[in-house]
């Protein structure tokens, strides 16, 4: 394989995984999933997310078809940016064992440099408020299902910050089942990817 096919196929491996997750735990049972069986969703598919969203085309294409369609607000950019801080908290602070556990502070994130990333999503993003609708692909087109919510607060010293306190696990997968929907829609599914070219 050249250089063009080896990263379409690395790509699609990326988005089948996250296809064969989401189908097997998809959003319609999220009340029949336990907080252990949410959080391990969300730790395998956040670390996916952020390895696809590395091809930077995929990307683009991703924030294109959510500002036009499926979210209600005017910083879609956020959310990517969420995934990416959900995905370095739980590599660097594997510690936890349920969504309600995973907190962070202050403290925690300044006394080693490769936490910055972290820190700086909450600098940069903080008392912004995030809306979005979710719409997922159904047998008679795109339907709106769930409304997703959050403002991320300002982390000072000596505060104690749950992720739950932020943003759901329920909102969390339920983002999920978008992606899972805009990588159907773009070509990317778990049974042929021959029709699509980046």
């Amino acid at each position: 394989m050249d250089k063009k096919e080896t990263k379409k196929f690395i790509t699609n491996e990326f988005a089948k995984k996250i296809r064969e997750i989401m189908q097997k735990y998809h959003c319609n049972y999220l009340d029949q999933l336990s907080s252990n069986e949410k959080f391990e969703i969300i730790k395998r598919v956040t670390s996916l997310i952020n390895e696809l969203f590395k091809d930077k085309e995929i990307k683009a294409k991703f924030i294109e078809l959510i500002s036009k369609s499926t979210v209600n607000g005017d910083n879609p950019e956020l959310r990517f940016e969420t995934f990416e801080m959900i995905r370095n908290l739980n590599s660097h602070f594997p510690n936890f064992d349920t969504w309600n556990d995973v907190f962070v502070t202050n403290e925690l994130l300044t006394w080693n440099r490769k936490f910055s990333s972290i820190k700086n999503y909450f600098d940069i993003n903080h008392d912004k408020f995030l809306k979005y609708d979710i719409y997922i692909k159904g047998p008679f087109g795109w339907e709106k299902r769930h409304t997703v919510k959050f403002i991320v607060p300002k982390l000072k010293n000596g505060d104690k910050l749950y992720l739950k306190d932020i943003i759901s696990e329920d909102d969390v997968i339920w983002t999920f089942c978008l992606i899972d929907s805009l990588l159907e829609y773009l070509g990317l599914d778990i049974i042929d990817y021959s029709g699509y070219s980046l």
